[in-house]
Formats: structure tokens, C-alpha cells, sequence
């Protein structure tokens, strides 16, 4: 049975995902928390732009979802969710994990105008 879309869960929606891509990027980096990739790397496992995919890892490492390993200039992104958010992030996950709680959520976006 999936999780619900609770208050807290509507709220974490309201205030961190504001696209569709920022949910797959938020699902791939819990379910791949020891990851270190490139924006290119992550979008060619998400099947994803890779320009869309850079833009929003920055507004993630300006949110502290991520954190920008830069070296020798080139920028590698690894899960930097801190343990204020990960109950809320393990909620939401487990929720898009099932048809019906994906369902709830893109409506939610919808309901935001984000999709």
C-alpha cells in the first residue's frame, strides 16, 4: 500500500519539487544515495536534457539537495539531504514508488501549475 499524500507530504511537494524532473532527480538520488556523477552522467540515466538536468542540480546544490564536487572543473554532484529532510524525502519516495502515488503527486503539480 502506497503512502499517502498527507499534509507534510502536500507541503514538501508545495515547497521542493516544482517539475517532474525534480522529482525523478530527487527518486534517483535517495534510491542512489552513494552516487557521484556529472550532470550528463545523471541525465543519461534519467533519459533526461542534459541542460535541464545541469540547471536544476544547481538550483538543488542553492536548495542543499545536493552538493557540487567540483574538481579540475568539472562539477560532480553527490546527495547531500541532511536528516531534517530525509523522513519527509524516505515519505515522498515511497509514495512515487507506486502507480497510485504517482498519480497523486502529478496531480498535486498540476494543482500548482507545475507540470
Amino acid at each position: 500500500m502506497p503512502e499517502n499524500l498527507n499534509e507534510e507530504v502536500k507541503k514538501f511537494i508545495g515547497q521542493r519539487i516544482r517539475s517532474l524532473l525534480e522529482m525523478d532527480l530527487i527518486v534517483y538520488f535517495h534510491n542512489n544515495p552513494v552516487a557521484s556523477e556529472s550532470a550528463k552522467q545523471v541525465a543519461s540515466r534519467l533519459g533526461k536534457d542534459v541542460k535541464e538536468v545541469t540547471r536544476t542540480l544547481r538550483e538543488f546544490e542553492a536548495r542543499g539537495v545536493v552538493r557540487n564536487m567540483a574538481t579540475a572543473g568539472a562539477s560532480i554532484y553527490v546527495y547531500a539531504a541532511g536528516d531534517n529532510l530525509c523522513p519527509i524525502i524516505n515519505r515522498f519516495v515511497r509514495l512515487v514508488s507506486s502507480r497510485e502515488g504517482r498519480s497523486l503527486v502529478y496531480s498535486e503539480l498540476a494543482s500548482k501549475g507545475r507540470l
